[in-house]
């Protein structure tokens, strides 16, 4: 049981330093506990930090955002999340999409970050991953913990950007570079770089450009919309005008299929 309140049942998830379980309240509710080892935070700022955030998300209404229900501290170290059970499934396991689809994506991806924004919330860990489809609807979670890669790299291995490569701060410019490998590896049916091994993906991520895809004519556009490191718009409306960069581009290339 954590806190007295949530009985842990069976093991749902894992992704690097944390492990999801399905438990119940104690009113019986059917909800999930995501633990975080404190192997998932380069400091305590950096938990700190997280924790915040996490209970700046539990103000967040959004149909397009997993619940946040309650969050805490672990008494061996580490935080808790407890979320609503989660429905659907990633978008890691989606292939090349078509592009009609690719642009609601973005979209509906860019209003969630933009809700979690306004509560002061930036997504660590933005990738296929953190992304449940069911139907044509889409949801967001793993806001608050970028996935750790070793050292101080924090975030989703496909679409991780140089700062958090190095461990630098992230803000809403790490958010354009992000959605914006989102949209390749959907549109291509793999990630801006292929390579297994992490630490060439993350030198890649870092001081890399991706090859053009194979789906030359249907991500052309997209990949020319890939932000290059240093020209990414750090105002408040670069999260929107990514988004309608990207829709636009992956639109149109439906003219060239």
């Amino acid at each position: 049981m954590i806190d007295g309140t949530y009985t842990l049942g069976a093991v749902v998830r894992e992704r690097g330093g944390s492990v999801t379980y399905e438990a119940t309240d104690l009113s019986g509710g059917q909800v999930e506990v995501s633990v975080y080892a404190a192997g998932c935070f380069v400091s305590p700022v950096a938990l700190e930090r997280s924790l915040r955030e996490l209970r700046q998300l539990e103000k967040v209404q959004s149909p397009l955002i997993v619940r946040v229900i309650d969050t805490g501290k672990m008494s061996q170290g580490g935080i808790y999340e407890v979320h609503e059970r989660l429905t659907g499934v990633p978008l890691s396991s989606a292939g090349s999409l078509p592009p009609a689809e690719v642009a609601q994506i973005v979209h509906d991806v860019a209003a969630a970050l933009a809700a979690a924004q306004k509560v002061g919330v930036v997504h660590r860990n933005l990738g296929a991953d953190s992304i449940l489809r069911e139907g044509s609807d889409i949801r967001l979670f793993n806001f608050a913990v970028g996935d750790p890669q070793g050292g101080v790299s924090f975030g989703a291995i496909d679409c991780i950007a140089p700062e958090q490569v190095e461990g630098k701060n992230i803000d809403e410019r790490t958010l354009v570079y992000n959605l914006a490998a989102l949209t390749y590896r959907l549109l291509a049916g793999q990630s801006l770089f292929t390579t297994e091994d992490t630490g060439t993906a993350l030198l890649q991520h870092a001081a890399s450009l991706p090859s053009r895809p194979r789906c030359r004519r249907r991500c052309s556009r997209a990949w020319r919309r890939i932000p290059r490191r240093g020209r990414r718009c750090p105002s408040s409306s670069a999260i929107s005008a990514t988004s309608s960069a990207t829709s636009r581009a992956t639109l149109a290339s439906r003219t060239t299929l």
